[in-house]
């Protein structure tokens, strides 16, 4: 039950990620001439694997954010970047959401549970890329660090990175599952996580999990 649970979530995603290919390839074949126009770019520094948000209206693009290179890579990416839209197509820029974090911050996801917001990222402990770090937010501008004790890492301390979340009823209440690079997570309330096994994908076999 719980494998086949987890396969029809696993196809889901893996039908969504594939949906999102297919729009990014029509559009390079149907919009016009000024396609340029579709590029965001910041004023300075580089941005890199962003993140984007609908809510109440508006499109918010978070990204990894450099303003120099650094001979050490989880050093020169320590920001996040965030820009917002109405349409998709034309940006505002806001600026570094978060600044110098005292960790390097890779690729991360956003997801709401109640009135706030979380993001999780891929981080390091020494030279290792083996954690997930989450921050909170009350209006995806001002964010906070949760700490250390809300840090997400694989029981036997290999890689992961960034974790899509999905939101779940079961048996009458919403629970989350976490689609990570390195693996699958569930939790009750969004905020702590709990480790449920590495996510296979096969296509020589029936379905998306393998137990």
């Amino acid at each position: 039950m719980f494998v086949a649970h987890l396969r029809s979530k696993a196809c889901r995603v893996a039908g969504m990620a594939a949906t999102a290919w297919l729009g990014c390839f029509l559009l390079t074949l149907f919009i016009p001439g000024n396609a340029a126009a579709l590029l965001y770019r910041t004023p300075e520094g580089t941005l890199k694997d962003n993140c984007v948000v609908w809510h109440d209206g508006t499109f918010y693009l978070f990204a990894m954010y450099r303003l120099e290179p650094k001979a050490r890579d989880q050093d020169q990416w320590r920001h996040v970047w965030l820009a917002t839209s109405t349409d998709g197509v034309h940006w505002k820029d806001v600026g570094p959401v978060i600044k110098d974090a005292p960790f390097g911050i890779y690729a991360m996801r956003v997801w709401k549970v109640g009135d706030r917001f979380l993001m999780n990222h891929g981080s390091f402990t020494g030279e290792k890329q083996d954690v997930l770090r989450l921050w909170e937010s009350r209006d995806l501008i001002h964010w906070e660090y949760l700490g250390p004790e809300y840090d997400v890492r694989r029981p036997d301390g290999q890689r992961i990175d960034h974790m899509d979340v999905i939101p779940v009823e079961e048996e009458g209440k919403t629970v989350y599952y976490g689609y990570a690079v390195g693996g699958v997570l569930r939790s009750e309330d969004g905020l702590k996580w709990t480790w449920l096994g590495e996510l296979v994908l096969d296509t020589r076999e029936k379905g998306c999990l393998e137990s």
